[in-house]
């Protein structure tokens, strides 16, 4: 995990950058277009068999359930302006 700011913005947050690939689920930080809010999420890979991979992840903070994207741990949510990583990996 790292603590990511905007430049153009101020928008902050803490994140990993990148999909973590597991035998039957993937996790990967996801963006809401929505509220713009930012999470790690638990998807189920789709050859997996699970039945949960036939549903798209709901957003954590409004429950949106069209608006989350893997975001590219570069582009600011909020601004699209890109963002900075401060400081070394930290713990959660």
């Amino acid at each position: 995990m790292y603590k990511f700011f905007c430049t153009g913005c101020t928008y902050h947050c803490k994140s990993r950058v990148g999909i973590i690939e597991g035998h039957y689920y993937s996790e990967a930080p996801m963006v809401c277009k929505e509220c713009f809010g930012l999470d790690l999420y638990r998807i189920p890979n789709k050859q997996s068999g699970l039945v949960e991979a036939l549903k798209d992840p709901v957003c954590k903070t409004c429950a949106s359930e069209d608006g989350l994207v893997i975001w590219d741990g570069i582009t600011c949510p909020k601004c699209i302006n890109p963002m900075r990583s401060i400081g070394n990996a930290i713990e959660v």
